[in-house]
This record gives C-alpha cells, sequence and structure tokens, in this order.
C-alpha cells in the first residue's frame, strides 16, 4: 500500500510532520502543494499527524509582520491564514503525478478558529491508525542516549559527504542513502538499482561545479525526529545543511535524516 502526504499554508511558515519525522517545510507564499511519499514513516496501529505553524510568512522587503519596507502598513500578515497536511493513500495504479488518493487523516490550522492574537509555534494533529510496511531499517537505528555526544562523529561523516560531493563523487552520498532506498522500493514494489542509478546519476549532474555553502561545527543542528530514533541535521537556521553556495554552477540542496545501524551512520 503506498500513501503519501500532501501539504500548504497561506500566509503562514509550517512544518507538516509525520510520527515525528518532519517531510515538508512551507513558505506560505509557494505555487501548489508540497507532496512527499510518507508510507516508510507509518508505525503499526497509533499515528501522528501534525502541522506546526511558525509564524507569519516573510513579506515584501524582507520584512516579517505587518509593515512593508517602505513603513506602509500592509495590514494583517495573518489575514486568512491557514496550513494543513493529508495523508493520502494512493490506488495500487498510482505511477506519479497528481496525488488525489483517499484521504485518511488531515490537521488543518487556520487562524479563522483562534480566539484573540495568535501564540507561536501553535499548530494541530490528528491521530490515525494504520499498519507499518515491513522492512524499514530506519527502525532499528539505535541512537545514543545522550544524541550530543555523538556529535564530533556524526559532523566528521557529514564532512565526508560534502568534501566527496565537491570532488565529483556520487559515491558516498549513494551509499550512504542505499539502505533506505531499497527498504522502499521493496515495499512498495519499484527496482531498487533502477532508483540507485537514477539518484546516482542525477547526484553526478549537480555534482558537476558544485561549491556547498561551507559550514563550522558549531553552525550544525542536531535535532532528534522519529522519537528518538534519528536525526535531522540541519544548518542553525533550519536551511538544509548541504546545499549550494555563491559561486556553484548548480543548485543543489538535500535534506539528511541520519541514524545508526550497525555502528555506522546511514541517510534516511
Amino acid at each position: 500500500m503506498m500513501y503519501a502526504i500532501k501539504a500548504d499554508s497561506r500566509n503562514v511558515r509550517a512544518t507538516a510532520s509525520l510520527n515525528d519525522v518532519p517531510l515538508a517545510s512551507l513558505t506560505g507564499t509557494n505555487v501548489g502543494n508540497v507532496i512527499e511519499f510518507a508510507g516508510r514513516w507509518l508505525e503499526d496501529g497509533e499515528n501522528r499527524l501534525r502541522i506546526t505553524v511558525h509564524g507569519p510568512s516573510v513579506l515584501r522587503g524582507g520584512d516579517p509582520g505587518f509593515v512593508g519596507s517602505d513603513g506602509q502598513p500592509l495590514g494583517s500578515a495573518l489575514d486568512e491564514a491557514e496550513a494543513w497536511v493529508q495523508v493520502h493513500r494512493l490506488p495500487p495504479d498510482f505511477t506519479g503525478g497528481e496525488v488525489n488518493g483517499e484521504v485518511v487523516a488531515e490537521a488543518r490550522w487556520r487562524i479563522a478558529d483562534v480566539q484573540g492574537e495568535p501564540t507561536f509555534p501553535t499548530g494541530a494533529e490528528n491521530r490515525f491508525l494504520a499498519a507499518a510496511l515491513p522492512g524499514m531499517r530506519w527502525r532499528n537505528s539505535r541512537l545514543p542516549a545522550d544524541p550530543a555526544s555523538a556529535r564530533p562523529q556524526l559532523i566528521a561523516w557529514l564532512r565526508g559527504l560534502a568534501a566527496s560531493l565537491e570532488q565529483g563523487d556520487s559515491n558516498a552520498l549513494v551509499n550512504a542513502a542505499e539502505p533506505g532506498i531499497r527498504d522502499t522500493c521493496a515495499a512498495i514494489g519499484q527496482n531498487a538499482d533502477q532508483q540507485l542509478e537514477g539518484f546516482r546519476a542525477m547526484l553526478q549532474d549537480e555534482a558537476r561545479g558544485l561549491r556547498l555553502l561551507p559550514f563550522r561545527d558549531e553552525d550544525v543542528r542536531i535535532e532528534p525526529i522519529a522519537y528518538g530514533r534519528l536525526l535531522l541535521c540541519s544548518r542553525s537556521d533550519g536551511t538544509p545543511l548541504l546545499r549550494a553556495g555563491p559561486g556553484s554552477a548548480t543548485d543543489f540542496e538535500i535534506e539528511i535524516r541520519a541514524g545508526m545501524i550497525s555502528n555506522g551512520w546511514v541517510m534516511f
């Protein structure tokens, strides 16, 4: 059974998550919906779908709030604000394109439902029953009781991935992602070798002339997710750690959810 989340927001920044795994970042100014395959993150029994609203969208001139860069009032930045996420059960013949399957769960936040001024972060959640896909190795990830103790080793691994990419070598990133890709393909009946080769080709293309934005150890944010089984690795401002910087010939970014399997880091 295949599942996907479909999410969007209007006039607010928000994050859609399933079982404590962030799957979509919403700016409130996107055109269209954000769609992400979600079946691998399902748990047996009760599942938690959540939309977390962080605050108003950034308005023209880069100024959040109610006044434009010219000092003129813009009206409430939260007018008609809303954010939502749905879980769709996809039909067996789904091969891509617009997600319009059966909606099995929805979480929606609307400013119209708020009494008085909202306090951020806020949001809404919904709990629903489902069955987990078999063989998802991320569930076997075993992190140290204190994730901070793994920080030096994890940062060294991340720097290795970055160095390989800048040298035009995609193998390190493909190897890191392989367990998760194989698990997902096995669960939904896709050819894992083809998916891995497609991923490798995409990375090789992106790596031509790639210059990643440098990061210092103190720039790395490590956030436990998936109820403590994985670590979301990002920059201190929440943006992807591995992303293109000034002077890069290609536009690149990739989100890293790191787990530890058999004492080695894996990307999910």
